[in-house]
C-alpha cells in the first residue's frame, strides 16, 4: 500500500493527467484580486491627478509626496495587523473588511474638497491597502491547485496593474476635457466619475466575496476538517481532485500536529533561534525591498511628472503618456502570466532583473544628456535680479528650485528666462511674459519643472523598457514566491512581514522620491536606482531558491542554494517512519469518502 509520503506532489492536483481549474477558483481568485485593482487604482491615479491639480492648487513637494505616500505608510501600519487577522478570523472575513474599507474611502475621496479632506481619504485607503495586500496573496495560494498556483496568485498582480491603468487612463481622459484642468473639472464635479470607479469593485467584492468559501488550509490549522473537505469539493473540479487532496492535506496536517505535540508548537521566538527561518524570513522581505528601492513605485506614481520632467510641454500629453506608460505595464503584466508556469521563477527573476539594469542606465543617461544640453538663461529680468532665480545660468539649475520655472519662446536658445512662480499655483510665473496678464493671448511657454530638449525621448523609451523588463519578474515573482516560501505554521505571519516591508520600502522610496531629484538631480536619482538592481541581481543569483512545483504544505521540498538555510529545526519528514500505520489509517478512512461522493453522485 502506497503511503502518503511518497505521493509525487507532481500528480497531487491533476488526477488522470488533468489540470483544470474549476469555475469557483476562477471566481474565488477574481473576486480576492478585486483588492489588488483597488489598490493599484488609488495609488496609481494620484500620480496623474497630482498634475492636474498642482495647476490651480499651489502644492510644494512636501505636498504632493505626502498625498501620493500617506496611503502607503498606513498600508504599512495595517498590514503588520492583516496576518494576524487574517489567522484569527479568516481570510475571506479580512478581504470583506478591506472590500468595505475602501468602498468608504473611496466615497470620502469623491467629496473631497481640499488638501486635508484628501489627506484623509489617503488614509482611510491605506488601511484597507495593508490589509488587502496580507491577506490577498495568502487566500489565493491556499485555495490554489499546486499545479496552477503562480499563474493564480500572479493574477492579484495583473489586478493591480490593470487597477493603475484603469486610473491613469480616467485622469486622462477627464484632464484633457477642459484646457482648464483639474480645478475647472473639480468644481464642476466632473472629474469625480474618474475615482467613483473604485466604489464599483469595493461594492462587488463585499457582496460577492460572501459566497464563496473559505481557504481550506485555514479551516485545518482550526481544526474543522469537514468544512475544509467541503471547501476543497466547492474549489476543486471534481470530486476524485478534492478527495484526493484532502486526504493528502489532512495526513500532513495530522503529521505536523504530532510533531508539534512531540516537540511543542513553534512560534515567533523558535523563528528567531534558527537561522533557516531568519534565512527565510530575510530573502521574502528582500525580495520586496528590492522590488521598490529598483525604483517600480516612483516611476509608477510619478510617471506623469516624470515624463514632464523629461520635456513633455503640455499636462494632457504628459498625462497621456502617463496612461500609455501604465497600459503597457498592464500588458506585459497580462504576458507574464503565460511565463510564471512555463519557466521557473527563479529564470525569471534573475533574466527580468538584467533588462531592468540596462533599462535603468537608458533613462539614466537621457536625463544626463538633457542636463548637459540644458538651454542657457538669456534674458535676465530687472525684476527677477534680487531673487534666487536671478542668479540661475541654465533651464536645469532652474526648474531645480521649487521657487523658479523656465520661460521661452519659439527660439529657446535666445529667448529663455528664469522666473519666480506664483504663491498659488504653477500655471504662471509671478512676473515676465509667462505671468497670467502677459501670456494671456502670448506665445510664451512656461515650464516650471522642466526643461525643453531634443533628447526627450530617451528617458521616455528607457522608461518603456523598464516596465516591460520589471514586469515578469520583480514586478511578480515576489507576491508568488512569498506565497510559497514558508511552511505552514509561519505562513501568515511571514507574508505579513513581507507585505510590511513591500510598504516601508515603498514609502522610504516615494516620499522623499522629488526631493531626492532635487539633490541629486535625474540622472542621480535614475543611478542609484541602477545600483541597487545591481544589487538585486547579485543577491538573488546567489540566494533565490526555485519554490515551483510543490505543495504548500511541503516547505522541505525546496531546494537551498546555502547549507545554512537547510537547518530545518521542524523537518517534519524525520516523523513519517513512526506514523506509517497512522497515515495508512487515514489512508483507508478517506477512502470511504470516495466511496460516499461516488454513490451520492449517481
Amino acid at each position: 500500500m502506497q503511503l502518503i509520503d511518497e505521493v509525487d506532489t507532481d500528480q497531487e492536483d491533476g488526477p488522470l493527467g488533468k489540470r483544470r481549474i474549476s469555475s469557483t477558483m476562477h471566481m474565488a481568485t477574481m473576486f480576492a484580486a478585486l483588492g489588488g485593482l483597488l489598490f493599484g487604482f488609488h495609488t496609481g491615479g494620484i500620480s496623474s491627478a497630482m498634475v492636474a491639480i498642482k495647476q490651480k492648487i499651489q502644492l510644494d513637494h512636501f505636498w504632493q509626496e505626502l498625498l501620493v505616500s500617506i496611503t502607503v505608510g498606513v498600508a504599512a501600519l495595517s498590514s503588520l495587523v492583516g496576518g494576524a487577522l487574517a489567522d484569527c478570523f479568516g481570510r475571506k472575513f479580512v478581504i470583506r473588511c478591506a472590500g468595505f474599507i475602501f468602498l468608504l474611502g473611496s466615497i470620502l475621496f469623491i467629496g473631497a474638497t481640499d488638501k486635508t479632506s484628501l489627506l484623509i481619504s489617503r488614509i482611510i485607503i491605506g488601511l484597507a491597502t495593508g490589509l488587502t495586500c496580507s491577506s490577498v496573496p495568502l487566500y489565493i495560494a491556499e485555495c490554489s491547485p499546486a499545479h496552477s498556483r503562480g499563474f493564480l496568485v500572479s493574477m492579484n498582480s495583473v489586478f493591480i496593474t490593470g487597477g493603475n491603468f484603469i486610473s491613469n487612463f480616467l485622469c486622462a481622459a477627464f484632464g484633457s476635457y477642459s484646457g482648464n484642468g483639474w480645478r475647472h473639472l473639480y468644481s464642476n464635479r466632473t472629474v469625480l466619475y474618474a475615482f467613483a470607479f473604485a466604489c464599483v469593485p469595493a461594492l462587488l467584492q463585499v457582496i460577492f466575496f460572501h459566497f464563496l468559501p473559505e481557504s481550506p488550509l485555514w479551516y485545518l490549522d482550526h481544526g474543522r476538517v469537514l468544512d475544509a473537505r467541503d471547501a476543497l469539493k466547492r474549489l476543486r473540479p471534481n470530486l476524485l481532485d478534492a478527495n484526493k487532496e484532502y486526504e493528502l492535506i489532512k495526513a500532513r496536517n495530522d503529521r505536523d500536529e504530532q510533531m508539534f505535540l512531540e516537540k511543542g508548537r513553534p512560534s515567533i521566538w523558535t523563528m528567531l533561534k534558527s537561522l533557516h527561518y531568519i534565512g527565510i524570513f530575510m530573502l521574502g522581505m528582500s525580495m520586496f525591498m528590492f522590488q521598490q528601492i529598483c525604483g517600480i513605485n516612483a516611476v509608477l506614481y510619478y510617471s506623469a511628472t516624470i515624463i514632464q520632467m523629461a520635456g513633455v510641454e503640455t499636462v494632457g500629453i504628459s498625462l497621456w503618456l502617463a496612461a500609455a506608460s501604465s497600459g503597457l505595464y498592464f500588458i506585459c503584466t497580462i504576458v507574464s502570466l503565460l511565463l510564471v508556469e512555463r519557466f521557473r521563477r527563479r529564470l525569471l527573476m534573475l533574466g527580468s532583473l538584467l533588462m531592468v539594469f540596462i533599462s535603468l542606465i537608458i533613462i539614466a543617461s537621457g536625463f544626463h544628456l538633457i542636463a548637459n544640453s540644458s538651454p542657457e538663461i538669456t534674458i535676465h529680468d530687472e525684476t527677477t535680479q534680487s531673487t534666487v532665480c536671478g542668479g540661475f545660468l541654465t533651464c536645469e539649475s532652474c526648474v531645480n528650485s521649487q521657487r523658479c520655472g523656465f520661460c521661452y519662446e519659439n527660439r529657446v536658445d535666445k529667448n529663455g528666462s528664469c522666473l519666480p512662480t506664483t504663491d498659488d499655483t504653477f500655471q504662471y510665473s509671478a512676473v515676465g511674459k509667462c505671468s497670467q496678464e502677459d501670456n494671456a493671448f502670448g506665445p510664451a511657454i512656461w515650464a516650471p519643472e522642466w526643461c525643453p530638449s531634443e533628447y526627450a525621448w530617451i528617458p521616455i523609451v528607457g522608461l518603456l523598457a523598464y516596465l516591460i523588463s520589471f514586469a515578469p519578474g520583480l514586478g511578480m515573482m515576489p507576491w508568488v514566491v512569498n506565497a510559497e516560501l514558508y511552511p505552514r505554521w509561519l505562513r501568515s505571519i511571514g507574508v505579513s512581514l513581507a507585505t510590511t516591508a513591500n510598504f516601508l520600502f515603498n514609502l522610504i522610496v516615494t516620499l522623499p522620491f522629488l526631493s531626492t531629484v532635487d539633490l541629486l538631480g535625474k540622472s542621480g536619482t535614475f543611478y542609484l536606482f541602477t545600483f541597487f538592481t545591481l544589487c538585486a541581481l547579485v543577491t538573488f543569483f546567489l540566494f533565490l531558491p526555485e519554490t515551483s512545483g510543490r505543495h504548500l504544505l511541503s516547505p522541505e521540498e525546496i531546494q537551498w542554494r546555502l547549507y545554512s538555510f537547510q537547518q530545518k529545526p521542524f523537518n517534519s519528514s524525520s516523523h513519517s517512519s513512526n506514523s506509517n500505520f497512522r497515515y495508512m489509517k487515514i489512508r483507508a478512512h478517506n477512502r470511504q469518502f470516495y466511496n460516499e461522493d461516488e454513490e451520492s453522485s449517481e
